[in-house]
């Protein structure tokens, strides 16, 4: 089968660029502050290309083999044991195979989370996890299912895109942290003169940066609540990978152990930021079909 390319779509795109732009902005509003409080010449210039360097060097840090570590340590997460290798071992080749990955540089390597929940998922740009919890109750075929599914996020570009946007947001959640910091003390400087002028600026100051730190996390819960609503198409997709290239029996037996256990959200609130659709709706699209596929998959 014919290695599928990442799909970048309008939604996924207009997230990651705000996202990028709005984050972006705190930090420039951080650096410009900090350099015109040293009085620097071209504070404004300089600042977008300090901005621009820093968010370069950092996205593009974590697409190295050391923010590839940095990813599985902090998700807890190691190698097979020998008696686990024997147990991955073919279901994992066989996937591999299927979707034309099979002895590729590229292909993503396998990592076990010890963690007894029936989970598995794709991370960073060479990884894929699987929990000693579906190692142990999932029969191998759909621990093949399984692992299809997740081959097709990383060849679908998600965790690329979830990468980036979390590294943006964290940098932005830093930058705010400092900058509402500097503005405090600023603040509590000039409420200390006692003069008028000093408090009203005080309270100014104070307020803008109640305020950014507000925007901030209001932007980020909308950010977040788009790319759930993207994510949850981006499950199907993976689910259609997984049955096109064979494994569709696996999913559907994998999904069915686990619906039984499934809570539906309650309320609007809790259903946009399910990060997965119903487990239902997507056994039935596995079984009946769907063509979600068909307009974003370049053969």
């Amino acid at each position: 089968m014919k290695q599928r390319k990442p799909v970048l779509t309008f939604s996924r795109g207009f997230i990651l660029a705000v996202t990028i732009l709005v984050n972006g902005f705190v930090v420039f509003a951080l650096i410009n502050l900090i350099m015109s409080l040293l009085g620097t010449n071209n504070a404004d210039l300089l600042s977008v290309v300090y901005t621009v360097l820093i968010m370069a060097g950092l996205i593009g840090l974590t697409f190295t083999p050391v923010g590839e570590s940095l990813i599985r340590f902090t998700l807890r997460l190691r190698r097979p044991t020998h008696e686990e290798i024997e147990i991955l071992k073919e279901p994992w080749e066989t996937v591999l195979s299927a979707a034309g990955l099979l002895n590729e540089e590229s292909a993503p390597e396998l990592f076990i989370s010890d963690t007894n929940c029936l989970h598995a998922f794709a991370a960073g740009l060479k990884t894929v996890a699987i929990t000693r919890g579906l190692l142990k109750s999932a029969t191998p075929e759909e621990i093949q299912g399984v692992l299809a599914h997740e081959v097709g996020h990383w060849v679908h570009g998600d965790t690329k895109i979830s990468l980036i946007v979390q590294v943006v947001n964290t940098i932005g959640n830093v930058a705010t942290a400092i900058l509402t910091a500097i503005l405090s003390f600023i603040s509590t400087l000039a409420s200390a003169t006692g003069e008028r002028q000093g408090v009203a600026f005080s309270i100014v100051v104070g307020l803008f940066a109640l305020l950014l730190k507000a925007f901030l996390s209001l932007f980020q819960l909308l950010i977040r609540i788009g790319y759930f609503a993207v994510g949850r198409q981006e499950e199907f997709l993976a689910d259609s990978f997984a049955k096109d290239i064979g494994f569709s029996n696996g999913l559907v037996s994998f999904l069915r152990k686990i619906e039984d256990s499934e809570e539906a959200p309650v309320g609007f609130w809790n259903a946009v930021q399910s990060t997965h659709p119903p487990t239902a709706v997507r056994i039935e699209k596995l079984l009946y079909g769907d063509n979600l596929s068909k307009a974003t998959y370049e053969k």
